[in-house]
């Protein structure tokens, strides 16, 4: 039984391994506090099957200081909702896997979607959401088997309690290993669709997902639509480092006219790349060359250039030869920590 149970907490923390961004729990400052946790940890049974849950999540808690996900969270929930080491306490299990769902918890969503099915039944409204919620929650590529991984032993689980998995959940796998293997126009349009949803507050982290995974792909659009976000953190953490990288490919490889004109305005204005109104002008001019219409951009800026520059920059935009790139400004090099956490994280 305490072999089975342990089993059970590892595969817990790989489902929530991939990308489960910490939580702000803005109704409660004491949430996720040391005082708080020992809270929880005065509530586990003192019994041989029950002496590892604590240090599972000293463990879970540790990993998540590191990376910024919810493993520890999520991991809290699922014992107040499946024991057996806690109190059964449902609605509070409900509450806290609604809060890391929200803010990109895959695993989390997964779990919502099988509560609700259990307690209120395969017709419930909040069954059918959640389901639907996994579908675009779950990261478009991994590197795992998602039916070997979760799946499988999510039925097992709950088919051991004599319960069945949701039809619903079914439906949802059974769609995203579908969809997964469409070609990078599917996974940007997906993208987008989420990037323009004003309902689910975590559709923007999801946007991430599958703008990485279609710019995986080589979809050019995504890549900058990608870098673009992680550029002003919509939704996400900022992140300049992949923001550069990403924006570098899109303006030397794929010469995408949009990255072109946000890389001239960051250029300009220095707040977030070092200030260049030389390169600034490079890039609209190499723009114009590939079929933009930046006339009104290069007109602006053409007054903030002395001829010597205009001369540079046409010459330095012509020779394909030579790359435009950029570099963090001073004050962004300066408030930059080093983070384990994975690009698409939680902004709160």
């Amino acid at each position: 039984m305490i072999v089975r149970y342990h089993m059970l907490l590892s595969l817990l923390t790989l489902l929530l391994f991939v990308s489960s961004p910490t939580v702000s729990w803005a109704k409660d400052a004491a949430i996720g506090s040391g005082a708080w946790w020992e809270g929880h940890y005065s509530k586990i049974y003192r019994t041989d099957e029950c002496k590892g849950i604590k240090t599972a999540l000293d463990e879970a808690r540790a990993f998540d200081k590191l990376t910024a996900f919810t493993t520890a969270h999520s991991l809290l929930a699922w014992l107040y909702w499946q024991g057996p080491c806690f109190n059964k306490d449902i609605s509070y299990a409900e509450h806290l896997l609604v809060h890391v769902a929200e803010r990109g918890n895959f695993g989390a969503a997964i779990y919502l979607a099988q509560m609700y099915f259990l307690e209120q039944g395969e017709d419930a409204p909040l069954a059918k959401d959640w389901a639907q919620r996994v579908k675009y929650a779950l990261p478009p590529r991994s590197p795992t088997n998602w039916r070997e991984t979760i799946f499988a032993p999510l039925a097992e689980h709950f088919r051991q309690k004599d319960q069945v998995l949701s039809p619903h959940l079914e439906q949802a796998f059974a769609w995203h290993e579908n969809i997964q293997r469409g070609d990078p126009n599917t996974l940007y349009e997906i993208a987008m669709n989420l990037l323009d949803d004003r309902t689910l507050p975590e559709a923007k982290i999801d946007a991430c997902r599958w703008l990485y995974e279609a710019q995986r792909k080589g979809h050019a659009q995504a890549r900058y639509r990608l870098a673009r976000q992680l550029v002003f953190g919509e939704g996400v953490r900022p992140n300049l480092d992949s923001a550069i990288l990403k924006l570098h490919k899109s303006v030397n490889q794929d010469q995408n006219i949009d990255a072109y004109i946000l890389v001239s305005q960051l250029l300009v204005k220095g707040d977030i790349f070092e200030r260049n109104i030389r390169f600034a002008y490079v890039a609209l001019l190499r723009a114009q060359a590939v079929g933009g219409d930046v006339k009104a951009h290069m007109a602006r800026l053409r007054p903030q250039l002395s001829a010597r520059d205009i001369e540079y920059a046409e010459a330095y935009a012509k020779d394909g030869k030579r790359s435009l790139y950029f570099l963090k400004s001073s004050a962004q090099s300066a408030a930059s920590r080093p983070a384990i956490y994975s690009i698409c994280s939680s902004s709160s």
